[in-house]
């Protein structure tokens, strides 16, 4: 063990020795001390100063490029022309008009509360898609039934189904009850924009 400890100092001296020598030829300066050159002449530049950039609120704000968005007309039962009333309640004692005791207990189909459109894009001529769905007790669309009745073109199918999931009714109501209302129709119409 003493051999090999002997051994490798020194070859490591060896090596220190070597790399010393080789780096005093790669630093020799020809016998010439580097401090006792004369320094390198300075030449100091001074930029020319930039203009001012234009003040923001001085600038015209760039307005995005408008893009006309398609016309979509829906056949459908409205918030303005709802469906029509299945019962309209009993009348009242001694009158003969049809009033009902209880408005929110009267009879009626689905009534539409909430409708997004679809997004139908790079509509080039007019096209026309009918959707059928059911209408769960609570009022929303069950995304289950949506089917497509009829599609002038496949990509509208998508952006139809996809607003249709989200509208929201005041559920059917029968005998006080809530109920589905099964098979409603929607037809959109789409017209390129000019």
């Amino acid at each position: 063990m003493f051999l090999r400890a002997t051994g490798s100092m020194g070859a490591a001296a060896l090596m220190t020795a070597t790399l010393y020598y080789g780096m005093h030829l790669l630093i020799d300066a020809g016998g010439v001390p580097v401090w006792s050159e004369a320094p390198p002449d300075i030449i100091i530049t001074i930029p020319e100063p930039k203009p001012d950039p234009e003040p923001i609120r001085d600038k015209k704000p760039e307005l995005p490029e408008v893009v006309e968005q398609p016309k979509i007309a829906m056949d459908a039962p409205t918030i303005q022309k709802p469906g029509k009333a299945i019962y309209s309640g009993p009348k009242l004692i001694g009158s003969d008009s049809p009033k009902t005791f209880d408005p929110i207990a009267t009879d009626r189909d689905a009534q539409p509360m909430y409708r997004q459109e679809p997004n139908f894009q790079n509509i080039t001529r007019a096209e026309a898609i009918t959707l059928a769905f059911d209408v769960r007790p609570n009022g929303s669309v069950d995304p289950d039934t949506i089917t497509v009745l009829e599609a002038t073109s496949k990509r509208l199918e998508r952006p139809a189904m996809r607003a249709v999931r989200k509208w929201k009714y005041q559920g059917k109501i029968v005998n006080g009850e809530a109920l589905w209302q099964r098979d409603v129709r929607v037809r959109f119409t789409v017209e390129p924009p000019r």
